[in-house]
């Protein structure tokens, strides 16, 4: 039995691509998207900048003193942005409900010979 979240129309998976998300999360690791136009509390949330189809996932905190927010990876390395509530509401695509983090990389999860789908390697 899977959780009603997955199957829910409301909620659509998200495929982590990249060091962004890191140490937390790693690409071939998933997130459950719920979708929304404005911001909706602290959280991570799905932009689109424009850098492609999907968008990539930002933590988003609320600036203290005024409407601003606080957007950025999770991963340190990349920078920090503010954005204002109108920017942010023309880019966001969805807010992430849950997490789904692979034991095994998904190459190897999807790898050619599909050993049996036992996973080696990689394994948390």
């Amino acid at each position: 039995m899977t959780p009603a979240s997955f199957e829910h129309p409301a909620v659509r998976p998200f495929l982590i691509r990249g060091d962004g998300c890191e140490p937390k999360l790693r690409s071939g690791d998933f997130l459950m998207v719920a979708a929304c136009d404005r911001y909706d509390g602290e959280g991570m949330y799905i932009l689109d900048h424009g850098h492609g189809a999907e968008g990539s996932p930002y933590v988003v905190q609320k600036m203290c003193g005024g409407g601003d927010l606080l957007v950025h990876y999770i991963n340190p390395k990349y920078s920090r942005h503010v954005l204002g509530p109108d920017e942010f509401a023309a880019t966001v695509r969805g807010k992430v409900v849950a997490e789904v983090h692979l034991k095994c990389s998904l190459s190897d999860l999807l790898g050619s010979s599909m050993r049996a789908n036992v996973c080696t390697g990689g394994a948390r």
